[in-house]
């Protein structure tokens, strides 16, 4: 009698991206289980296996419990045997293309990242004013902050600081755009007006400067008045946060603020709940 069919998992797997050579790598990882048996059947693939869950309804994901629907589990074989880590993997992916998809659907644009910093150009006037005292509704929302106390440091601010389908990217690429054209006046600044020194100046960049730019930026993108592009910004937050995720490693820290109360770009993306 010959034994039971044993399920070999390919070790490691690169992390998929939505709709790239990732997913694929993904898929055709996953693809890739083979069973063998004593007649000499090995390298023979095995028909998908959906996890148990899926037998009584819809393919699910193990991870999240998020149903799969077809296209995805066409890009991404959910098979049973999965350990662990390619499970993630795999979770991360479906909401990558699921994150795709909605992207597309609610007519967002394509970056592009190489004439973003040249795009910011022209909206210097604006926040330069903003830095000498013009109001504005980040500075606005961060004013109540401080007179009320709460979030004194990036680590633990309630600020969602995602600048909308920019992503952690745009954080990175706005944040050190804004420092570098506006440091020397950033430093005065913020010994003469309390709301930035408050906070020290990186937190001010962060969670007023950032998002006024980004929010100048939306309504080039989707020809909107600011108060829509604001809601914009506050709805795409979590596509934003999935699909634009790279960061530098560069710490922006203030030098009249302790270390506890400053922030880096690496810290930001534990950031959760929305304050816009």
């Amino acid at each position: 009698m010959s034994q039971a069919a044993v399920f070999k998992m390919p070790a490691g797997m690169s992390s998929p991206t939505p709709g790239g050579d990732e997913a694929d790598l993904l898929s055709s990882s996953l693809s890739s289980l083979t069973d063998s048996d004593d007649d000499g059947n090995a390298g023979r693939p095995i028909s998908p296996q959906p996890p148990t869950s899926a037998m009584a309804g819809p393919s699910v994901c193990p991870m999240c419990n998020e149903p799969l629907d077809d296209n995805i589990l066409e890009t991404l074989p959910l098979r049973s045997g999965m350990n662990f880590d390619q499970q993630m993997k795999f979770c991360v992916a479906h909401r990558k293309i699921s994150a795709g998809e909605d992207w597309k659907s609610r007519g967002y644009p394509d970056i592009d990242w190489q004439e973003l910093d040249s795009r910011m150009v022209p909206h210097y006037p604006y926040l330069k004013a903003i830095l000498e005292g013009k109001k504005s509704h980040f500075g606005d929302l961060l004013s109540k902050d401080i007179a009320a106390g709460k979030n004194r440091t990036l680590k633990k601010t309630e600020e969602r600081l995602v600048p909308g389908y920019y992503g952690l990217r745009g954080l990175t690429a706005m944040s050190e755009n804004i420092i570098n054209e506006f440091s020397a006046l950033l430093r005065s600044r913020s010994v003469q007006d309390r709301t930035i020194s408050a906070r020290g100046y990186t937190s001010f960049v962060q969670v007023v400067m950032v998002p006024e730019l980004a929010v100048r930026l939306i309504m080039e993108d989707m020809k909107v008045e600011a108060e829509a592009a604001r809601v914009i910004l506050r709805d795409s937050m979590a596509l934003g946060t999935l699909l634009n995720e790279e960061i530098a490693d560069v710490v922006l820290k203030d030098r009249d603020t302790d270390d506890e109360d400053s922030g880096t770009l690496s810290e930001l993306s534990d950031v959760e709940s929305v304050g816009f």
